[in-house]
């Protein structure tokens, strides 16, 4: 439990850049018979003192289903991809903002 991220910024994407509430996240779902890439696309919100992925279908009204959200976990928040989104107080877009020392160095090598 102590490894969900409660707050925007405690997690990562696969390219480094911390995940806040509001970006817009994709995730790998599966390869089909001809071998096209599906994915499956989130938001980032704060819900009950916890960061989760809601589908974005959720966010239709009278679509809010409790199914398909998930916790993101800081270890396993490497799975997302962050395609669209803005940092606290909407000032930094996702592509601005500073990337994990770790992924950015392994990246380097």
């Amino acid at each position: 439990m102590s490894d969900v991220a409660k707050k925007g910024g405690e997690a990562f994407d696969c390219k480094g850049r911390p995940i806040y509430p509001g970006d817009l996240l994709k995730s790998y779902h599966f390869v089909d018979r001809k071998g096209k890439i599906h994915h499956l696309y989130h938001v980032a919100v704060i819900r009950d003192g916890h960061l989760e992925a809601v589908p974005t279908c959720h966010l239709q009204p009278g679509m809010e289903k409790e199914g398909g959200r998930a916790w993101i976990f800081k270890s396993e928040s490497g799975r997302f991809t962050i395609i669209s989104g803005f940092g606290p107080g909407d000032c930094l877009s996702y592509e601005d903002r500073p990337r994990r020392k770790e992924i950015a160095k392994e990246r380097e090598s």
